[in-house]
């Protein structure tokens, strides 16, 4: 399945809490820059651009983790590996650009990204959003 080419934000994709979702949003935002740049611009436009993904994911997934550490989210393991693992992938998409392996974002790189977002959104992220605890620590947590 092919997805459109800008993922966008829906409010089915909220977690209820702010910070959170404008981070997500934000990520939103760097892929469909990505999509845009990939084209029309240098590889190492491109490059910086993924940097920044990669910036902002794991500043996001540190606050995130966080978040889930206050409200005793018990899934968390499994969830920081998940993180860990796109990560991985970010970065191995980032280094194979940059040792010349590869001369462009693919538009399969691009939907990978772009699905991976979606989907943990609405289903790992969305799993710690409907707990009980949840409701209590709805609070931002401190950078």
């Amino acid at each position: 399945m092919r997805l459109k080419s800008i993922i966008s934000w829906s409010d089915n994709m909220t977690v209820g809490v702010t910070h959170l979702d404008d981070e997500h949003k934000t990520m939103i935002d760097q892929i469909s820059c990505l999509y845009a740049y990939r084209k029309n611009h240098t590889r190492d436009e491109v490059i910086q651009r993924i940097s920044e993904l990669i910036d902002h994911t794991i500043l996001h997934f540190d606050n995130e983790e966080k978040y889930m550490k206050k409200i005793g989210y018990p899934d968390s393991d499994e969830h920081y590996q998940v993180h860990r693992d796109f990560l991985e992938k970010l970065t191995l998409i980032e280094d194979t650009l940059m040792s010349g392996q590869r001369t462009e974002l693919s538009d399969n790189d691009l939907n990978s990204i772009a699905r991976w977002l979606f989907n943990h959104i609405l289903a790992e992220d969305r799993d710690y959003a409907i707990r009980p605890a949840h409701r209590e620590a709805e609070a931002p947590v401190p950078c």
